[in-house]
């Protein structure tokens, strides 16, 4: 769902937080109850589904994470419980999705403040699908 940012919207969603309840006590499900029917709206409105990629999608439906690596990953989602996070993952997981793992872990030890040449070089360490050249490009921007 794309969502155009605005003062009024904000101050609705906050008015609606204080009587509108998440079916899962999570922000995801708040939004969801409050835009209950944004399904509705043209394809235009949604974001691609490169954009929020679950990482169980390697495991379970190994076509489509093909075609989503050929596409090119945007946003790699670490859903379901904390075993799942990649702060904590100690499960099996396929090659492709273990250099992901790999990188974020590497980011995630990288001193707060890293240079980018030092992002950069943990970049160039994880060798990711080649379709990931845009992802590093807008990450490298980010971290500069």
């Amino acid at each position: 769902m794309i969502v155009a940012p605005s003062k009024k919207l904000h101050q609705e969603l906050l008015r609606a937080s204080a009587t509108l309840r998440s079916y899962d006590g999570s922000d995801q499900g708040f939004l969801n109850a409050y835009f209950s029917r944004w399904w509705e709206a043209p394809a235009g409105n949604r974001l691609p589904f490169r954009f929020n990629v679950p990482q169980t999608l390697a495991l379970y439906f190994p076509p489509g994470w093909r075609s989503v690596l050929a596409e090119g990953i945007a946003v790699l989602h670490f859903a379901g419980d904390d075993s799942m996070k990649p702060w904590s993952f100690s499960g099996v997981v396929p090659p492709s999705l273990a250099s992901y793992l790999a990188l974020w872990q590497a980011l995630a030890r990288a001193p707060l403040r890293a240079p980018s040449s030092d992002l950069a070089a943990i970049y160039a360490a994880h060798r990711l699908p080649a379709a990931q050249d845009e992802m590093h490009a807008a990450l490298r921007s980010f971290a500069q």
